[in-house]
């Protein structure tokens, strides 16, 4: 694993990788933009996955010295991932003045109203170390507003959205998306149809970020959009979805996600999810008939997983995309190897030993039990 991108580091260490930035080109590059800002009430950041933890740090001790005694604020998903470690070690504090945990469109607006009145921060605003996980106040009418879009006009434009919040299937033992996005919920149509709106405006593309959009939930967005704007969106495959995908494409969807995981039935097995060959083969089939590009997501590695098993139907995947590919689909395979993150219920089975762990890491250092049967 990549120390810098899972974060698979101390305190101390993570410390002195941030004085390093802080000192170097990329420091510099964030204080030329900051201090072209005048003094914030508060710094917040949404950090989305590990990868993102350095830079934030960096962002938040450039922060600080320009601004002595600025607030700063964490949210987003990993700091959601890391709740229970946060909550126990103070250590998270050196940095950051407080975290929340989940969606937080309510109290962000809490939050902001305290620090204009001189008031005590709402109780989702948690400090490090103190003990106590208080889940954030979402808001699922909230309408996502883009400012001044030039920046992102390298080559396409594309606009998130999301139509729903949390995993339908939710079953997935080597998933966190229950623990992270909690319970399924839809959000209103206004919100993400707004986005709809602006792509048209834009010329822009529209990636739907739900965890799983179901089949009435890709069908609602079809008919919303009426092939105004190209979009995509990542599902789950079902018996009646392949006979649709004619349609969804003449309403726009340019592009679907899929998590296949693996073919091998034993790998399915520990994973959770049982999904057939001939299912994933209609898929793929009707997708490329409908001129819809397939994106499938693959994984390797997993506990108690027969490697050589694995590979066999990985080797086998490979030759089914391959003729695909020699009739005109655009399929993209994403080969994925396990790492086991935190708030999975895989971590907590006896299939796994844990044998590290690491403050600023969602993904813990782990081993396969010979006697373990998953439980």
């Amino acid at each position: 694993m990549d120390p810098a991108l899972t974060c698979t580091a101390s305190h101390d260490e993570m410390a002195r990788a941030v004085d390093v930035l802080v000192r170097g080109p990329f420091g510099a590059w964030i204080r030329d933009i900051l201090v072209a800002h005048p003094r914030p009430d508060l710094v917040g950041l949404s950090v989305l996955y590990s990868g993102q933890v350095l830079a934030g740090l960096t962002v938040t001790a450039i922060a600080r010295e320009l601004w002595p005694g600025v607030a700063v604020v964490w949210g987003g998903p990993h700091v959601t991932a890391l709740r229970d470690a946060i909550v126990r070690d103070a250590g998270f504090g050196s940095f950051v003045d407080a975290f929340v945990f989940g969606y937080a469109e309510k109290t962000f607006v809490e939050l902001l109203d305290a620090i204009a009145n001189r008031a005590p921060w709402p109780s989702a605003c948690v400090r490090a170390g103190s003990g106590a996980i208080v889940a954030a106040v979402a808001d699922p009418s909230a309408i996502p507003v883009f400012d001044d879009l030039s920046p992102y006009r390298h080559s396409r434009l594309t606009l998130p959205a999301q139509a729903t919040r949390g995993c339908v299937f939710g079953r997935c033992r080597t998933c966190t998306y229950p623990r992270i996005e909690g319970t399924p919920t839809k959000l209103g149509e206004v919100s993400w149809r707004s986005v709809l709106r602006r792509a048209e405006r834009e010329k822009a593309i529209v990636s739907f970020k739900d965890a799983l959009a179901d089949q009435k939930t890709l069908e609602k967005i079809a008919r919303v959009n009426a092939g105004g704007v190209r979009w995509s969106a990542c599902t789950k495959m079902t018996v009646g979805l392949p006979k649709r995908f004619r349609r969804l494409a003449d309403a726009g969807l340019d592009t679907v996600e899929i998590g296949l995981e693996s073919l091998c039935p034993n790998s399915q097995q520990l994973i959770g999810k049982i999904l057939s060959e001939g299912l994933f083969l209609a898929t793929l089939d009707a997708t490329g008939s409908a001129g819809i590009g397939l994106v499938v997501n693959y994984m390797l590695g997993l506990p108690g997983e027969n490697s050589a098993e694995a590979l066999k139907y990985l080797d086998r995947l490979h030759r089914i995309l391959d003729d695909a590919r020699r009739t005109g689909a655009r399929v993209l395979l994403e080969e994925n190897h396990f790492q086991l993150e935190r708030l999975a219920p895989v971590a907590a089975s006896n299939l796994v030993e844990i044998t590290g762990s690491w403050p600023w890491a969602s993904v813990l250092r782990w081993r396969a039990r010979e006697d373990g049967d998953g439980r």
